[in-house]
């Protein structure tokens, strides 16, 4: 039982930490593309 719960916490907190990244990346993504917009 308890190894079921820590298996769901970390599978849990594993998809939040690769949501938290793709955030993160698509946030720098837009900043790049605005940059570029802003340059030519």
């Amino acid at each position: 039982m308890k190894k079921a719960e820590q298996a769901a916490c970390n599978s849990t907190t594993h998809i939040e930490r690769i949501m938290k990244t793709e955030k993160r990346f698509e946030s720098e993504l837009g900043i790049f593309q605005n940059s570029v917009v802003t340059n030519t």
